[in-house]
């Protein structure tokens, strides 16, 4: 899906994992978002870096995570839905 992104967009990409009412903790991937002066760099997915506020980065300070991509058709501002694709986090178990 990223390649696919890549080809597609020229700007620079970023998941962020916000607070919201309507998505509650769905990772977003935006193009040339400006993220929030609190916003917390918690690592990288696939060269992409991964935000969140510093709230949450807190709260799961030590945990691994794991980033997955599904088929779903939603109406989201996450660019992956433009491609029928949904991303979805989850723990990562050991």
């Amino acid at each position: 899906m990223l390649e696919q992104v890549r080809r597609d967009r020229q700007g620079n990409l970023l998941f962020y994992i916000g607070e919201g009412c309507c998505d509650s903790t769905a990772p977003y991937l935006y193009e040339n978002f400006i993220v929030e002066p609190t916003a917390a760099l918690i690592g990288s997915a696939y060269g992409v870096p991964v935000y969140t506020s510093r709230r949450l980065a807190a709260l799961h300070a030590g945990e691994t995570w794991q980033l997955s991509v599904i088929s779903s058709v939603s109406d989201s501002f996450s660019i992956e839905s433009d491609y029928g694709l949904q991303l979805v986090l989850s723990p990562q178990r050991e």
